[in-house]
């Protein structure tokens, strides 16, 4: 039940966040994916179920899709934009957060 919860929470918070990245208020987005404000605005925060018939027009209007809205992200070991680093004609690529190599 707390994944459940978990996942619920992460929707919210990518819809809310795309529209807002957007710039668009909850009455522009309701008139994108055909529901009301007053739905959009309970779904957001927390006080309304999120239902696949409502997630689906949501994604159209965000020009996202569903994966996008409710896939969890952990990066704690994902290298960004690793750089290489040569000396003495090797190449290395640091594999950690750190900014610095040690030698």
């Amino acid at each position: 039940m707390k994944q459940e919860l978990d996942l619920d929470a992460v929707i919210r918070r990518r819809i809310r966040g795309l529209r807002v990245a957007r710039g668009w208020s909850l009455d522009a987005l309701a008139a994108r994916c055909y529901l009301s404000p007053s739905t959009l605005s309970r779904i957001e925060t927390g006080h309304r179920r999120i239902a696949l018939d409502q997630l689906v027009p949501i994604a159209r209007a965000l020009d996202t899709t569903l994966d996008h809205l409710v896939e969890v992200v952990t990066d704690d070991d994902v290298v960004i934009r690793p750089e290489p680093h040569q000396a003495a004609g090797v190449t290395t690529w640091l594999m950690s957060r750190e900014s610095t190599v040690r030698g």
